[in-house]
């Protein structure tokens, strides 16, 4: 791709954008045609960024009412609500949330809806004491465990912590684990 070819995450974005709505995909072939390129990923920054635009102004059917003119959520919003609903309680509360705010996806959220069902579902984890042991090990813990064992000493009380729970690599950890693992290893 040309340096000036459009970003990852403007590529996902339309790829959203045409997922939520099939009757966006015809503008965007317009638009195309209109700007000679057979495919976004021949379009430039700016060019993504004005179809973006005007993919967004494009409301699915039966939306056309509830239109906000807002921001829709972010990738990254959308992404971190996925990975909140880690319990029932907080499905349902997600889905109580949407019906509340007449949407059907996670996809149709404006930025400030997402953000306040984002703290919505994370103030349920503090209220309920939600402990992350279904949760696995982020790579950002396993790689503050391996950063952390520099030590013979600190290698051998990984060991005996990993020993105690009967696993044999890091990577089998759960989050409360982790956390407990770097609680000592600090």
């Amino acid at each position: 791709m040309p340096s000036d070819s459009p970003t990852r995450n403007q590529l996902n974005f339309i790829s959203r954008l045409l997922a939520e709505n099939p009757g966006r995909k015809s503008f965007m072939e317009k638009f195309l045609t209109e700007t000679g390129k057979r495919s976004a990923e021949e379009l430039s920054v700016p060019e993504a960024s004005r179809l973006i635009d005007e993919l967004r102004k494009i409301v699915p059917k039966g939306e056309e009412g509830k239109a906000t003119g807002k921001p829709l959520a972010t990738g990254k919003q959308i992404a971190f609500l996925t990975n909140l609903q880690n319990s029932e309680q907080r499905i349902a509360a997600a889905r109580e949330f949407l019906k509340a705010h007449g949407k059907d996806s996670l996809n149709l959220l404006n930025m400030d809806e997402a953000s306040e069902l984002i703290e919505k579902l994370k103030s349920m984890a503090t209220e309920k004491g939600a402990d992350n042991s279904g949760i696995p090990v982020s790579q950002k813990q396993i790689k503050f465990i391996e950063s952390l064992q520099r030590s013979d000493d600190k290698k051998e009380i990984a060991r005996l912590f990993m020993s105690k729970l009967k696993k044999k690599s890091v990577d089998e950890l759960n989050r409360k684990e982790a956390s407990q693992l770097i609680d000592l290893l600090k």
